[in-house]
């Protein structure tokens, strides 16, 4: 039984030497290494680590994108008695200052001349200067030996949406749980084929790692995010976990591509839509055999044949996006956690899903909702502290349940709904409380032609939206409509501002008086990472309200 997160590849190498372990593309050639070649690639890399004065406990900074070289680093880490914190290769110079200066970092692994720039006073390797060769195999084992479980496997910080970031010290013993609770309740195997593209920064695609390891099967690296739609039809992989951003975007793509066809098409796959929503009687019959099996189809080109399922986290999913993929063929398990929760705390399983939920917590996870409503979390997979703030760590729990910020309700049979986030919640000035994410959710999917909304109300009398359009569509439904024009003018464009309308009214007209946008204001460009998105895409509320206080006080006169 392993107890670190080396241990667990040293139990495949040991147990599947020659089985494939990884793929990765180079110069358009798909290449693989077994089990036995990444544990040999990260002792390697140990041995560099341990040849350059590191010893155990001490942080070292993976600074660089996802790539296969990327897992294979932090592996090599860890065989070295080591910490991995990772930084975001997006961050700017000054953020990845310092955490490395916050963690007291010894060296850092980094990508390239641009992420090697952030760090000048810091002992660096390039990635692609790993060592190929073991000469420390004596001092390895020592030191996996030595590792124990309440060890420190990683420190992640949070995004830092508002102040400095926090970093969160994750033992082995948290990742080994995920581990082992994701083989437990089967959603995972050795057959599996997984294509990753997450930032491994980011907790979610690191517990995927750790799930790698788990279970042993295949896991692919994807050549870019750009890549991920060619790269699926190469290797037909078997689930994929992404943000819902991603999945909102193929959805939009879909509805743009069935409504650009010749007038009756149109209608067809409108009406089909709308018979989606109530996916019942013959009328649904035969919508799905018109519109749905002919998406199904696509999706099988888009994604493989052997796709069993996505994954979706980091932040909430529409459920109505949700169900569109699954009347399509292709199953979202969304599931929910924190990095504090080394990130699967909860997740809907293929057999068990219910849309609308981030599914049912792992074993020996513990929920509760507090009087407030927010979600409290108790279980092996809750960090201990953050680095070096024993204040913020004392006030994130509360009689040893971790409060995670995150609002919710607990249905009967355990299935956890998020409402919300906490420190997001709106009051009106007529104390009227509004979880702003499900409006904007809403929105986005009432048309193809939004891409980001951000809902504002707070102490207000009404609320207001400020929106983003996705460029692409709005070329395409100008185009269809018979009028031109740079980005800018089609924003302004009356059809345009006719369909934004439009949708906003069939939002409002579900809705109670004070949930309902009164007015909205289009802004000029996308959002975007490093700006007013999070590496995860997460839209960064605090700095947007200073960004754009202009635009909103305007709308409020």
């Amino acid at each position: 039984m392993a107890r670190s997160v080396f241990g667990l590849l040293d139990e495949a190498a040991t147990h599947f030497p020659n089985r494939t372990a990884l793929k990765y593309k180079e110069k358009d050639v798909w290449k693989e290494l077994n089990w036995r070649e990444v544990r040999d690639r990260a002792c390697a890399v140990a041995s560099q680590l341990i040849e350059r004065g590191i010893q155990s406990g001490d942080r070292v900074v993976i600074l660089s994108q996802t790539r296969f070289e990327w897992a294979i680093a932090d592996l090599g880490i860890l065989a070295a008695g080591g910490c991995t914190v990772p930084i975001y290769h997006s961050n700017i110079a000054s953020d990845v200052a310092y955490i490395a200066q916050d963690c007291d970092a010894r060296l850092a692994i980094v990508e390239n001349s641009l992420q090697a720039a952030k760090l000048p006073h810091l002992q660096q390797i390039r990635i692609d200067d790993l060592n190929p060769t073991i000469t420390q195999e004596k001092e390895i084992r020592k030191r996996v030996a030595a590792t124990k479980e309440s060890d420190w496997a990683t420190i992640i910080y949070t995004s830092g949406t508002t102040g400095n970031p926090k970093g969160a010290c994750l033992t082995h013993s948290n990742l080994l749980y995920e581990a082992e609770a994701i083989e437990e309740i089967e959603l995972l195997s050795s057959s599996d084929v997984q294509l990753i593209f997450l930032p491994l920064a980011h907790v979610f695609a690191r517990v995927m790692e750790i799930a790698w390891l788990k279970t042993a099967h295949v896991l692919c690296f994807a050549e870019s995010v750009e890549a991920v739609v060619s790269n699926m039809k190469e290797i037909q992989p078997t689930f994929m976990a992404a943000v819902p951003r991603v999945y909102e975007k193929v959805y939009a793509r879909v509805l743009v591509k069935a409504r650009s066809g010749r007038y009756l098409k149109r209608q067809i796959a409108n009406w089909a839509f709308e018979k989606q929503k109530k996916p019942q009687g013959l009328a649904w019959l035969l919508a799905r055999y018109l519109v749905f099996s002919k998406i199904e189809q696509g999706f099988q080109e888009m994604f493989g044949k052997r796709l069993r399922f996505f994954i979706s986290g980091g932040a909430p999913l529409n459920p109505e996006i949700g169900a569109f993929f699954k009347d399509a063929g292709v199953q979202i398990l969304e599931g929910w956690g924190l990095t504090e929760t080394a990130a699967a705390t909860c997740v809907n399983r293929p057999q068990q899903n219910r849309m609308g939920t981030v599914g049912q917590p792992l074993p020996r996870t513990e929920l509760r909702i507090a009087e407030d409503g927010e979600v409290e979390v108790r279980g092996p997979g809750v960090f201990q502290q953050y680095w070096n703030l024993p204040q913020q760590t004392a006030e994130a729990f509360k009689d040893g349940w971790f409060k995670t910020g995150d609002m919710g309700v607990i249905d009967p049979e355990g299935f956890l709904r998020i409402t919300g986030r906490k420190k997001d919640i709106i009051i009106t000035a007529g104390g009227k409380k509004i979880a702003p994410q499900k409006l904007e959710n809403a929105l986005k999917a009432a048309t193809s032609l939004i891409s980001q909304v951000l809902v504002f109300g707070d102490q207000k009398p009404y609320l207001i939206g400020l929106l983003t359009l996705d460029a692409q569509v709005v070329e395409g439904f100008a185009k269809r409509k018979g009028f031109s024009g740079n980005f800018e003018e089609l924003i302004g464009h009356p059809e345009v501002l006719r369909r934004i309308e439009q949708a906003i009214k069939r939002v409002n007209q579900g809705l109670s008086s004070f949930e309902q946008i009164k007015k909205f204001q289009i802004l000029p460009q996308d959002f975007l990472v490093g700006e007013e998105l999070t590496p995860t895409l997460k839209v960064k509320r605090g700095y947007c309200v200073q960004k754009f206080r202009t635009h909103i006080e305007r709308l409020y006169r």
